[in-house]
């Protein structure tokens, strides 16, 4: 019946047509009519009239289509057709033609698939009736080609919006391309609608067009003037109708003019797209700012910008702002976006398109404000949401999240909601799965333009986008690219990769899916889910991107290491082993205004061997003008340092401090007049000791010295500076006896002749703890010089001793230390030397004594070695 019934509108439109077709016959040899069941190779000679070329059997597609081809080049203009395709013109193959999508009429269906491959077994796009589509070529679906082949076992290779693919040929209209170069000599065709209340048919008399795109200079009315800007629009001219959308600003290589593009980033000056626009003689690619712009960015506008656009629409089309729930909703979007981290404008374009600017019903009655849940086969199945900012949010925080999410894909459909981050095309974006219309994300983006238009093309361009240009298309955690994050799939053609900056080879991007805590979200997560745009970018190889627009604002280059200013405010003891610190560590070149990605870690760095032992260390909140222009909120730290976690030795302190990708580090120094300097303390035979080392430009060294004798020493000394201890001669004889003589005193204790004094050498076995310290009474007394240094007398601070008994020592390595009272000030100190001898060995006939020089803090430890004894 169905077929009845577009056979007979078909026939009452060629009757009214004021010329029937008119067949003639290329050759005697050809039937004068070919057979209900074969199809006929005809060529185009006029308006309706076809030249049979040949017949060919159901069993004979493919030799029909090769010779359609055959005789296309001696002559364009060629088509196959068949008598049970829907088609008004039975076409069913051409050499050159356009389509219209008929799901409607001739499949009873609201859409029509296009399938990613002929057999139409992966699922990709649908689309809407009397959609103007590109053709390509018609394909056998999955038949052998000699089986019997009908219309309904063809497809046709066809592309609208970026949307290339296979559809069915029985839902649509093929129309050769004659019929359009024509279209202004009333080359009319037939097109038939159907009631879907009553199954109705009308036929309509229509000219037919395939997809243009005009660029023209346009003046606009803005906020502060008007502007004249070189626009590009698209014009659709569906079976039925012709609508006109501005979408963007043009490329500056495509000039003024009229052009042909299947997907809108490749421009031909003809509708067979064999004349490409070039740049540097390749096609030059166009991708539309608003559409390719990743939806994990911001807008440029406050809420009171798009309230003011808002109004500005509504005043000058004379609307009643009443009657729209959009009216003073701009803080909707702006704080949905701010908490689920896609772009408010993006989102309120798309609220425009969808509710008519929040005057739809679903829009007043439901506060639906994106018809979601509606379908073209059941409109009123829309959701109903409590307000316009329940309605943002969790299309924001929710339903979008579905369509952003990489991992989205059915195994048993064989099917995925993710195309792409973006409104995209219809080919690839959330155009692709979102919405039956492939106009759709055009739309969204005209919006978009025409509201930053007005208010002043603060968004256009203001991120950098690229895309893929490898097969490679995988983001990492971390700078390395070592940890993969996951891979953007290729059915997502020309993903936009949102690059928030550049570090070394690698660009970092925004995630499209959230990441908190490392863990990246997918849309099974239930509820809303936040997105922390910090917390949530990734790593990838700059080689794998390329990137497709000029951004307003340069990518931030982002060094590994930058210099780092410290500041100690506390340091002390908090137990007997624990020492608390307290100060702040500034990234002297980067920002700090991120407390989650600010880190300050401790290391105790042996100054013999290298190696760390680290401390992670609390950020503290805490702001900080370093006069740069960049903010510090997050400069404080504070810690504990357990000293127990160490072996002996002499330490540096090293504060590492990160923010994002950028580390700084330094020696922690205190040049200040009143540093701050954790006591001096021994227990339990163990001694700790804070430092300033005025060799290595005051450095805080930690040193800590096991098997120590009892000795009580000073809590503080009266300066910063380290007491001295030197060593000038160091004679031992056969019977090892030590002649000693040197100084040692604390700065700014007094060593006079009247001054309360002593010294004791300390000889600590540093491998045998359990050996008993040696400590050896010194008689403090004059020497070579006077030492004396301004208003404090060190005169007395040499020793010179000539009976230090060493036999006792076994052979090993020892720590040499000076004990120094003054007064009541008492200290134990290295003996160093500044005078870079360095070694300083001594022999006698049975050992060796070697004074070995550590350059690290410029000591001496005391190796004892016995000398091997030969046997006669």
């Amino acid at each position: 019946m169905k077929r009845l019934f577009i056979f007979l509108i078909t026939l009452l439109l060629v009757l009214v047509q004021a010329e029937a077709w008119t067949i003639t016959y290329a050759a005697a040899d050809v039937p004068v009519a070919c057979a209900v069941n074969q199809y006929s190779v005809d060529r185009i000679t006029g308006k309706d009239q076809f030249t049979k070329l040949g017949c060919f059997e159901e069993t004979q597609f493919q030799q029909a289509y090769d010779f359609m081809l055959s005789e296309a080049a001696v002559a364009p203009n060629v088509v196959i057709r068949h008598k049970e395709s829907y088609s008004p013109m039975n076409i069913v193959a051409a050499d050159r033609a356009m389509a219209y999508s008929q799901n409607h009429t001739y499949l009873y269906s609201d859409t029509i698939n296009i399938w990613k491959d002929k057999a139409q077994t992966i699922p990709y796009t649908y689309i809407n009736q009397a959609n103007p589509l590109y053709y390509y070529n018609t394909q056998i679906k999955s038949k052998s080609p000699s089986e019997v082949i009908k219309p309904s076992d063809l497809v046709a290779e066809v592309e609208v919006n970026g949307a290339r693919g296979f559809i069915q040929v029985n839902g649509i209209d093929i129309i050769p391309l004659i019929y359009v170069e024509n279209r202004s000599n009333d080359w009319f065709i037939s097109f038939t609608t159907r009631n879907s209340l009553d199954n109705t048919y009308t036929g309509h008399i229509i000219r037919p067009n395939i997809t243009q795109y005009k660029v023209s200079d346009v003046s606009s009315t803005t906020k502060t003037g008007t502007v004249t800007i070189r626009q590009i629009s698209v014009q659709v001219d569906t079976a039925l109708y012709v609508n006109t959308y501005s979408y963007g600003v043009a490329p500056d290589w495509l000039p003024i003019g009229t052009y042909y593009s299947p997907d809108g980033i490749v421009f031909y000056t003809d509708m067979d797209l064999k004349n490409p626009i070039t740049v540097n003689g390749v096609p030059g690619l166009y991708f539309n700012y608003y559409d390719f712009l990743n939806l994990r960015t911001v807008t440029q506008y406050s809420s009171l910008e798009l309230d003011e656009y808002f109004n500005y629409y509504f005043a000058v089309n004379k609307l009643d702002p009443n009657s729209s729930v959009m009216k003073d909703k701009g803080s909707a979007f702006v704080n949905a976006q701010n908490t689920y981290g896609m772009n408010a404008l993006m989102i309120y374009s798309m609220a425009i398109h969808e509710s008519a600017y929040g005057t739809s019903s679903y829009a007043v009655n439901r506060f639906n404000l994106f018809g979601y849940g509606a379908y073209d086969s059941n409109p009123d199945s829309a959701y109903t949401f409590d307000s316009v900012e329940q309605s943002v949010d969790e299309h924001m925080g929710i339903n979008l999240r579905h369509y952003l999410d990489y991992s989205n894909y059915n195994a048993t459909t064989n099917n995925s909601l993710f195309y792409a981050s973006n409104i995209g095309i219809k080919g690839a974006g959330i155009n692709t799965r979102y919405a039956s219309d492939p106009w759709w994300s055009i739309k969204i983006a005209g919006y978009a333009f025409r509201i930053d238009r007005y208010l002043g093309l603060k968004d256009l361009n203001k991120y950098q986008l690229a895309i893929f240009n490898s097969t490679d298309r995988t983001y990492y955690k971390d700078v390395e690219l070592q940890n993969i994050a996951y891979s953007i799939n290729e059915r997502a053609t020309n993903y936009p990769s949102l690059i928030t900056a550049s570090i070394v080879n690698d660009y970092i991007i925004q995630s499209t899916n959230p990441i908190i805590n490392g863990t990246i979200i997918t849309g099974s997560t239930p509820g809303l889910v936040p997105y922390d745009w910090n917390a949530s970018r990734l790593y990838i190889d700059k080689s794998k991107l390329s990137l497709i627009n000029t951004s307003s604002s340069p990518i931030t280059v982002i060094e590994t290491t930058d210099v780092l200013l410290t500041k100690l405010v506390d340091f002390r003891w908090s137990s007997d082993t624990e020492l608390y610190i307290k100060g702040r560590g500034i990234l002297d070149h980067t920002a700090m205004d991120d407390i989650s990605i600010v880190t300050h870690t401790l290391n105790m760095i042996s100054l013999i061997d290298g190696s760390k032992t680290s401390y992670p260390l609390t950020v503290l909140p805490e702001d900080f003008n370093n006069y740069n222009g960049l903010v510090y909120n997050s400069v404080g730290f504070e810690g504990v340092i357990d000293l127990s976690l160490v072996s002996d030795g002499s330490f540096a302190l090293e504060l590492v401090t990160t923010s994002g990708d950028t580390t700084g580090s330094t020696l922690l120094r205190e040049p200040a007049l009143n540093p701050i300097i954790p006591n001096a303390k021994i227990v339990n035979n163990v001694l700790y000791k804070t430092v300033l080392d005025s060799w290595n430009t005051m450095e805080y060294h930690i040193i800590k010295t096991s098997n120590m004798p009892t000795i009580q020493i000073s809590p503080s000394l009266p300066t910063e500076y380290m007491s001295v201890a030197r060593i000038y001669d160091f004679i031992v004889d056969d019977n090892q006896l030590l002649s000693l003589r040197g100084l040692g005193y604390i700065n700014n204790a007094n060593m006079g002749e009247i001054d309360d004094k002593a010294l004791k050498l300390l000889i600590v076995d540093q491998v045998n703890l359990s050996t008993v310290p040696f400590s050896i009474d010194l008689i403090p007394t004059t020497g070579d010089f006077d030492p004396s240094l301004g208003a404090y007398d060190y005169i007395h601070s040499w020793f010179n001793e000539s009976n230090i008994d060493l036999s006792k020592l076994l052979a090993g390595n020892y720590k040499l230390m000076l004990y120094i009272k003054s007064n009541s000030i008492e200290d134990i100190v290295e003996f160093r030397d500044f005078g870079f001898k360095g070694d300083i060995v001594v022999e006698n006939s049975t050992r060796i004594y070697t004074l070995k020089f550590k350059p690290e803090r410029r000591n001496y430890d005391l190796i004892v070695a016995d000398k091997s004894v030969s046997t006669p």
